[in-house]
């Protein structure tokens, strides 16, 4: 995603984190003080692992897994521009205040735009909490149900879980889907309607809109028992909506 984007993404304002650290490391490395070359040296160690790691494919594991680094980069920007306060309070006492201040408000809005990001991005379906709530108070406690979602559902709705894997989503054969449920003990599938992929792509975390259909035209084997949300033609109309499905396996 190039390295501006990352920093952006691990680290907030570009420009603040990019001169803070280019300072840093200038100044760090004029002193050639021990422990500031320590430093250094770390962090020129976290470039060397995110080059040639599999983990910068994805940005947001390339930030959990050098999250031990982001300690030494604060004290590198730190140090540059405790530099620039010290040197400018020995000539305007009162004007280097406004580099503390500028740090100040800087860092509040990184983090104040982080905590709103986090915030969105912890937000979950309420529907899908609703329906939990039905199924602690519905589901007997011995059930097995297959979803997509299995953390969210096993914390969420306090019930034994297995993912929905390829031989009961991709199937369209029905006694064999229900031989392999069988075998694993399913006693239902939960399909969320956010989920739904209706131009069936196959993507992790949905449910292809055939599979859907499937499960619907044969309701002899899967009842539904439980249903929140618009209906299924309104979502499929729509391209997709909040909402829930609960089917009981009758084998």
């Amino acid at each position: 995603m190039g390295l501006t984007n990352y920093l952006d993404f691990a680290y907030g304002n570009v420009w603040f984190v990019i001169f803070g650290l280019l300072g840093g490391i200038i100044l760090m490395g004029a002193k050639k003080d021990q422990k500031d070359l320590v430093i250094l040296f770390i962090v020129l160690l976290m470039s060397l692992i995110i080059y040639q790691s599999d983990i910068s494919f994805r940005a947001e594991d390339t930030a959990r897994h050098t999250l031990g680094w982001a300690p030494f980069i604060a004290i590198i920007a730190a140090s540059y521009f405790e530099e620039v306060y010290n040197f400018i309070k020995q000539y305007q006492k009162y004007l280097a205040l406004v580099v503390f201040v500028f740090v100040v408000v800087i860092g509040y809005q990184n983090m104040d735009g982080k905590l709103q990001v986090m915030d969105q991005v912890k937000q979950f379906s309420p529907s899908f909490f609703e329906a939990c709530d039905w199924v602690k108070e519905n589901v007997p406690k011995g059930s097995l149900i297959t979803t997509v979602w299995t953390h969210r559902t096993t914390y969420s709705c306090q019930r034994n879980v297995i993912g929905a894997f390829p031989d009961i989503r991709l199937s369209r054969d029905l006694n064999y889907t229900l031989d392999v449920a069988k075998q694993h003990r399913v006693t239902h599938i939960f399909i969320q309607k956010f989920s739904i992929d209706y131009q069936n792509r196959q993507l992790q975390e949905t449910y292809d809109w055939d599979f859907v259909k499937f499960i619907e035209d044969n309701s002899e084997h899967f009842k539904k028992i439980y249903e929140n949300g618009p209906s299924l033609d309104q979502c499929r109309q729509v391209g997709g909506c909040d909402g829930n499905l609960i089917y009981e396996i009758i084998y």
